[in-house]
């Protein structure tokens, strides 16, 4: 259906989405890095369908060095994936995570434990994610931000950090 003249009809506007990747450490930390890793297959593996619905995807990966900064980005755990502002596993799980440990001078830190199908994984599956960026792209979220303190654990880390 058309204005009823010559033109070419109007092209929608591609939708774009952000994926924001939020880590404490990407060098020593195992489950940061494999959570890059498996963001990089979940893209990947979405882009053809991204690429039919007409989506484009900005990917950003922001290494939180400090409680202000952690503050500012709302940061709830680390590793973290937010799509479109919305954390792709809302209310995080966390477990002694060992590789962070060797990055105290005193204590134990925890990190995000990923759960999906049942099975809980120290490293997102693609598949998680691959199913967050559709359900991002499909239904897009409504809901307000929750009220943020910076989450003991993080507090931890960066005042007990080696430098």
């Amino acid at each position: 259906m058309g204005c009823g003249c010559d033109c070419a009809p109007a092209t929608p506007a591609r939708r774009r989405i952000l994926v924001e990747m939020f880590y404490v450490d990407i060098e020593t930390c195992t489950r940061c890095r494999g959570t890059g890793d498996s963001l990089d297959q979940a893209l990947a593996a979405a882009g053809p369908a991204l690429e039919a619905l007409e989506v484009e995807v900005e990917v950003t990966r922001t290494l939180v060095d400090s409680p202000e900064q952690a503050e500012a980005v709302r940061l709830e755990t680390s590793p973290t994936i937010r799509v479109d502002g919305r954390d792709i596993q809302p209310d995080p799980e966390e477990s002694q995570c060992d590789s962070c440990g060797d990055l105290m001078t005193e204590g134990a830190v925890d990190c995000r434990v990923w759960t999906w199908r049942g099975s809980r994984h120290t490293e997102p599956p693609a598949g998680l994610i691959v199913e967050a960026l559709l359900k991002a792209v499909l239904s897009p979220p409504a809901e307000a931000p929750r009220p943020y303190t910076l989450p003991d654990n993080l507090r931890r880390f960066f005042a007990n950090r080696r430098r």
